[in-house]
């Protein structure tokens, strides 16, 4: 005789460890049960953000993120990503003792662009909501990571998101940098994040 378990599945419902009933949802098209991991739902509910920086001459000018996150259970799960054309050094500093002095708003955008949710993290150069770009280079502090990257290389804090996603300690300073000593190298920096409420 079938479990209860099985029957509720077959009829498109699911049963949490709380005894609650859940419904399933399925794709109209070919009836497969319809999935979406943590990450892709924050977008969905309007809690996931971005922001990058691009050069065409990264000796010259590199690229840094400074932000600090509020001192809100409010987490911050971070992925970043830096893709170069040469030789670089990528970085992520937590609390640095020295330097992320100065620079100015960097543009920060709500992946569900229908959502008027604005991120919780702090500036580091203005006591306003949002990311700085620009600051000086930190010091100090914990490197999270230090990689050196080469022609053609991109870079993650991870190889995957379950991999690459760090949670942020609230009400610290973090800077994500990206530098090199070569001329003329192309350079992105990408910051992708989401804010949960940590029970």
């Amino acid at each position: 005789m079938a479990s209860l378990e099985d029957i509720l599945k077959k009829l498109g419902y699911l049963r949490d460890e709380s005894g609650n009933i859940w419904t399933l949802k399925r794709d109209e098209n070919t009836g497969v049960i319809a999935i979406i991991d943590y990450a892709h739902h924050k977008i969905h509910v309007g809690d996931a953000f971005q922001a990058h920086l691009t050069t065409s001459d990264l000796d010259d000018n590199p690229l840094c993120i400074s932000f600090i996150t509020s001192n809100t259970p409010k987490w911050i799960h971070l992925f970043a990503k830096a893709t170069v054309s040469g030789q670089a050094v990528f970085e992520v500093r937590e609390a640095p003792t020295g330097g992320v002095v100065g620079g100015s708003e960097l543009a920060t955008f709500n992946r569900d662009r229908n959502s008027t949710t604005t991120t919780t993290l702090i500036r580091t150069d203005a006591a306003s909501g949002g990311v700085t770009q620009g600051a000086s280079a930190g010091t100090g502090g914990s490197v999270l990571l230090l990689e050196n990257l080469g022609a053609g290389n991109n870079k993650q804090t991870g190889s995957n998101r379950g991999e690459a996603e760090w949670i942020l300690k609230q009400n610290t300073k973090y800077f994500i940098y990206l530098s090199s000593s070569t001329n003329a190298i192309i350079a992105t920096l990408e910051f992708d994040w989401y804010e949960h409420t940590s029970l």
